[in-house]
């Protein structure tokens, strides 16, 4: 590819005879010649080998700009979307005076409606959805949705829509008013400018010629089927300033004569000063068409150019990219081809006077617009037509300039390009069908069912029943015998929980083949109505074809009826699936609780697994009392500050529209994965009472005040706060490699150093002895249901699934990006898992499946921080170099006597800190643009050319962290230690807790059996004394 230079419209760029035009360029069909029809870069790209016609291809590439993001503090206007109990959500549409390009969602709460008597605030007696609300933006919110406030009068409801379709009309603080029912509703009312308040029922027109000798007069639109020939009324002035009567100046609503309704008086209207409405009537059974004529739109969009001479060089610099925009979208492309040769120059000169900001060239070039789209086939009318609206979106983007000569501009494009792209109906089949659909309640989440979605789920149910039954074999294959110093009571103890596994997943399996079959057959029925339910143009043409505006109006109703229903349909199973995704991968990660107790039960000696497994029970059990109450309040209660969370204890106040139920059990399973990391740390030697406390105070305090640090939109250190990041960038930990998994291991790595290590582990000369744990089969067990849950771990973290990067109908996603990250997440761990292996066999002599399944998790637990910002190359690496740092920190340890059973504190604090580390070198920057958005130029990695402040940001990270673990866990486990409730005796210790704390062993051994049986025949050893035989000889039976 060729360095690239700037051209603009109309440069000549290459012959036809040797180049081909490609985006940004045309063919001049006068002499062959290609030029450039947009302001941007040229670049010619080399054909490929295969390709017939060997002409490079030239092209041009403009640059677009970015639109407005909320701010704390700014003035936006939102669309109300829902309505509960305590909270309004909204979407963003205008942030100031300039609307915005992305999608921004909002939460009006409870406490935020109004600045007295909130706890009387009825949430459905202050909005509507639908209505248009005017509101200042706390803050970022909970990273998901913009925290708003319409406490103040001037913000509040500015726009609301009757149950009849008319814009309603305010009459006091509190309440709004049909102007054709008279019925009253309920609204938090903002008290805005006359000039800010705009009806349907009454629309002022300056701009065409039959209106500007009527300046100052208003036109009211009502339907015709009501109508009858009136006189021009004029209605006197009457000022009133009775209190309930602080909107009469805003208030635009007249009485109709024409309506058979009593009149209604229980609010008395008046116009500040005498109107008078002269009223454009057409009887229903009239032959007149009501549609705008095509030339008298275009007219407009003329008329709306005449601006002083220099208005576009006048315009501020962000204005002007947005005006170069519109140019680029009003001649991009084939414009000659689609529109005709002389209309087609008409607009390519046109959009480089905008770019040139030449006005007066502008209005000269607009003024022949409706007299060459008098002349325009079907085909280049609705070209020309969706040339005008994209263009009009760009002019509406830019906001209230100076009078609003640019939104009057936007209006009359957007006016005129809807009618010119409708007046050709295309015969090949552009329709989308309507979807026969089924809804699926599950308590409150709701699901509809259509032929796609079903065929979807199809395949993800086949694609689990493969994974479950493969895990079934999996657990099939373990030998009987795999239970070492065990006999048939352990075997049989090892067949029941074999055979409870065997029938979750057989069960899993046969549930999924099942699930599949059935949403197979519910597509195809689907499929097969699909046919009787489609709304094409074949069933529009009579109402398009008849005269009457009753059908014209019916017309407008049934397709706003349509499109709202889609809307609204989408909008909630949209949530459905994010919310059924989410809910899933907690699942997952709660799995991953099983896979604990597994490896920790074969890592411990036989006489300490009912206690290792108690524990893990306990993890879970005093993790989800102690987070209820105060760990997801300090995690994720916002708004809160930088340091710890103050809302939601005890889940008041919750749910909220952009966090669920689900997001709660997901950080949950979160909480207690770092207890149960720390209580490997601690085994065989510590206090049952102990552990009720340490876990109670790691998952409800020490864990959430870091996750809220690193996770929560209001944290110091966040990636996803507004503004204010750390060194530009903030952290990125994107599933825990340091919230969770470094927090759990420091936290074991103190309990494991005041305890110290345990009876026997290094003998008199400080040598180390290995004590191994009872089963490996366990071992394998646990890690393979660590490696399945690990796939709700890191992909699960981006919390949503459907959402498109960039304009949508592609296949690029956020559900590639998961994809991607359950790939990078594969390659670090069987990465590491494969150095581990042949690196063990180079130090020791043979081939360990105990260090490879740790090596395994250790780059799991590497992996975790950059899983979703790097590319899988980079994985491999970040696996082969967690290998070495777990195999570095153990040979550390053995040297400084340090005793970890299941080797967590290396394996989670050690590999943790290197994948903080690991992220700062290698995210990208295109990933960490698409999982952490609205902050271009975003910081990524070292090696890939982002700088070093990522790095920073990840370093700063650890050192916190372990300061904050150090600093909370350090001081409990000691104070416990010296209360005598941290570590046990040395003789239950040497008998195990099995049989000293818990009752009995785990497993029934052969020499433990009922002794209560007397043998047939014992014969006894009795040796002289001078006393009384000796009762050890007594006991002591001998073989025969």
């Amino acid at each position: 590819m060729e360095e690239a230079e700037m051209v603009t419209p109309g440069e000549m760029l290459g012959r036809a005879t040797e180049l081909k035009a490609g985006k940004g360029a045309y063919v001049g069909q006068h002499n062959k010649n290609i030029y450039a029809s947009l302001t941007g870069f040229r670049r010619i790209q080399s054909p490929p080998s295969d390709s017939p016609d060997q002409r490079p291809t030239v092209e041009v590439t403009g640059h677009k700009a970015h639109g407005p993001v909320p701010e704390p503090g700014s003035v936006v206007i939102a669309r109300v979307t829902k309505v509960m109990a305590r909270i309004a959500s909204a979407d963003i549409m205008c942030v100031g005076p300039k609307s915005v390009r992305e999608k921004f969602s909002g939460i009006i709460r409870q406490q935020d409606v109004r600045a007295t008597e909130i706890d009387k605030v009825d949430m459905h007696l202050s909005f509507r959805p639908g209505d248009i609300v005017r509101a200042v933006v706390l803050s970022l919110g909970d990273a998901r949705a913009y925290y708003l406030s319409t406490a103040k009068n001037e913000l509040g409801v500015v726009s609301a829509e009757s149950s009849a379709g008319a814009a309603m009309v305010p009459i006091s603080w509190t309440e709004m008013q049909c102007p054709l029912t008279g019925q009253i509703e309920q609204r938090k009312v903002a008290k805005v400018e006359r000039n800010m308040i705009l009806g349907n029922c009454v629309s002022q027109n300056s701009n065409s010629d039959s209106f500007r000798k009527k300046r100052g007069t208003l036109r009211l639109l009502m339907p015709s089927s009501s109508l009858l020939l009136l006189q021009p009324l004029t209605f006197p002035s009457t000022p009133s300033h009775s209190p309930s009567l602080l909107f009469h100046q805003n208030a635009n609503f007249i009485a109709s004569k024409t309506s058979l309704r009593k009149p209604f008086n229980s609010k008395k209207l008046y116009l500040s000063k005498p109107q008078t409405i002269p009223f454009a009537l057409t009887e229903s059974d009239s032959p007149k068409s009501l549609e705008p004529n095509p030339q008298t739109l275009l007219q407009e969009v003329s008329d709306s150019f005449d601006l002083p001479s220099d208005y576009f060089s006048q315009l501020p610099g962000d204005l002007r990219l947005d005006l170069n925009d519109a140019a680029f979208d009003l001649s991009n492309g084939p414009v000659i081809d689609e529109c005709g040769l002389e209309l087609g120059e008409t607009l390519l000169n046109l959009s480089r006077a905008w770019e040139l900001a030449d006005t007066s060239t502008s209005r000269t070039l607009a003024s022949k617009l409706p007299l060459l789209g008098s002349s325009l086939t079907d085909n280049a009318k609705s070209a020309f037509g969706r040339r005008l609206l994209a263009a009009g979106r760009r002019f509406q983007g830019m906001g209230q300039y100076g009078q609003g000569e640019l939104q009057k501009i936007a209006k009359a494009m957007t006016a005129a390009g809807k009618l010119l792209s409708a007046s050709s109906v295309s015969t090949t089949s552009d329709e989308q069908p309507k979807m026969e659909t089924r809804m699926l309640k599950f308590g409150d989440l709701q699901l509809e069912v259509t032929s796609e979605k079903a065929n979807i789920g199809a395949a993800i149910g086949f694609v689990f029943g493969i994974l479950s039954w493969q895990i079934a074999q999996g657990i099939q294959s373990i030998p009987e015998s795999s239970l070492e110093y065990a006999n048939d009571n352990a075997l049989l103890l090892a067949k029941s929980l074999r055979g409870a596994l065997l029938a979750l997943f057989y069960s899993s399996t046969f549930l999924s083949a099942f699930t599949a079959i059935g949403l197979v057959l519910l597509g195809r029925q689907y499929f097969s109505t699909m046919a009787s339910l489609t709304c094409t143009a074949s069933d529009l043409i009579p109402l398009l074809s008849s005269s009457s505006s009753t059908n014209a109006t019916a017309l407008a109703s049934f397709l706003c009826t349509r499109f709202s229903t889609i809307s609204d349909q989408l909008s909630d199973a949209t949530h459905a699936i994010d919310n059924t995704y989410l809910l899933f991968s907690a699942y997952l990660v709660f799995a991953m609780q099983l896979g604990f107790a597994m490896l920790c039960a074969g890592s411990v000696r036989a006489k300490n697994t009912m206690n290792i497994m108690l524990t893990n029970v306990l993890d879970a059990a005093a993790g989800a009392l102690s987070y209820y109450l105060f760990g997801f309040a300090f995690a994720f209660g916002s708004p809160s500050n930088g340091f710890i969370g103050r809302h939601f204890f005890g889940l008041k106040a919750y749910p909220s529209p952009s966090s669920d139920y689900s997001f709660f059990l997901y950080q949950w399973a979160f909480a207690i994965a770092a207890a149960g990391i720390t209580s490997g740390s601690i085994a065989e030697r510590t206090q049952f009472v102990a552990y009720l406390i340490y876990s109670s105070f790691l998952t409800g305090f020490v864990y959430p005040t870091v996750s809220h640090w690193f996770w929560s939109g209001d944290g110091w250190a966040s990636a996803s706060r507004s503004d204010n990041l750390l060194f530009g960038s903030g952290v990125i930990d994107f599933a825990g490699s340091g919230v969770v998994h470094m927090v759990g291991g420091i936290a074991g790595l103190w309990g494991a150093l005041i305890e110290g290590p345990r009876l026997g582990r290094f003998d008199r000369a400080d040598r180390s002895v290995a004590l191994r744990g009872h089963s490996a089969s366990l071992v394998v067990l646990g890690t393979f249901l660590l490696w399945f849950g690990w796939y709700g771990f890191n992909p699960g973290s981006f919390l949503t699934i459907v959402k498109g990067y960039g304009r949508g109908g592609g296949y690029y996603g956020q559900w590639s990006a998961i994809g991607r990250t359950a790939v990078t997440t594969t390659m670090a761990g069987c990465t590491a898992a494969l150095t581990t292996l042949f690196s063990k066999r180079l130090l020791v002599g043979h081939w360990n499946v105990i260090d490879v399944c740790n090596g395994l998790l250790g780059g799991f637990a590497a992996i975790t921080s950059g899983c979703s910002v790097v590319e899988p190359w980079a994985a491999i690496i970040c696996g082969f170099v967690a290998a070495w740092v777990l195999i570095g920190f153990n040979l550390l340890a053995s040297k400084l006597k340090y005793d970890d059973p299941l080797e967590a504190a290396q394996l989670h604090g050690g590999c943790g800190a290197w994948g903080l580390l690991f992220t700062g070198l290698f995210a990208t920057e295109a990933y960490v643009n698409e999982v952490y958005p609205g902050r271009p130029g975003r910081p990524h990695g070292l090696f890939m050319g982002g700088g070093g402040k990522l790095l920073g940001a990840q370093i700063i990270q650890i050192l916190v962290i372990a300061g904050w673990v150090t600093a909370t866990m350090g001081p409990l486990f000691y104070v416990l230690h010296k209360m005598k409730l941290l570590r046990i005796s040395e003789n239950d210790e040497t008998a195990g807790m099995d049989l000293t704390r818990h009752g009995g062993f785990a497993y029934a051994y052969h020499d433990e059996e009922d002794l209560s049986r007397t043998p047939g025949f014992m014969m006894t050893k009795i040796e002289p004394t001078n006393g009384s035989p000796s009762t050890e000889g007594q006991t002591s039976p001998s073989n025969v």
